[in-house]
């Protein structure tokens, strides 16, 4: 008995090759063009998911610009997108390069002792993981910088608010901003 997968690749199968024929041959320009509004929303809508795959994906990925070259001779002999193989070897593909890595930053603690016998502590912040495809190099270099801004602006509402406020002890304990 064939199995469903195998049904489903030859109906399509059998449909691209009516539909390359000269029958069932059609202009692509009668089907209607896509307004500016949709293009806007599907992009949208793209850089979301991979921004979300990107999240969800976590940072143990080891991935190097060293073996572009065997990546790109994957890519093409991955032309058969109805193989499993070849499905995984794309969404592998696409994952790296597109998706790619997002940038890890951590806190750490330095313990040092002095010859005095006094121990001090430093903190400092460590790079655990680079940022690596195009959507994670934007997440950490656009999106990143974005929220930065926004809290820097949050914080230069509240100085403008408090040295116009003429009470500036009630703005203190309420922490609104009155506008």
């Amino acid at each position: 008995m064939i199995s469903l997968s195998v049904r489903c690749k030859s109906a399509i199968l059998a449909a691209v090759i009516a539909a390359s024929g000269s029958l069932g041959a059609f202009e692509f320009s009668a089907l209607p063009k896509p307004s500016a509004r949709t293009v806007t929303v599907a992009g949208l809508v793209t850089v979301w998911a991979m921004w979300i795959r990107l999240t969800t994906k976590g940072s143990n990925w080891d991935y190097t610009t060293d073996d572009w070259r065997a990546d790109f001779e994957a890519f093409l002999n991955s032309y058969n997108i109805f193989n499993a193989e070849s499905r995984a070897t794309l969404m592998k593909l696409f994952d790296k390069w597109i998706v790619g890595r997002q940038v890890s930053i951590i806190d750490v603690t330095y313990r040092e002792k002095d010859e005095n016998g006094m121990v001090t502590t430093r903190k400092d912040k460590k790079l655990k993981t680079r940022p690596f495809g195009l959507m994670g190099l934007f997440d950490s270099y656009i999106l990143s910088q974005f929220k930065k801004t926004n809290e820097l602006i949050k914080e230069i509402q509240g100085v403008s608010v408090l040295m116009q406020s003429p009470d500036p002890v009630a703005y203190i304990l309420t922490d609104k901003l009155v506008k």
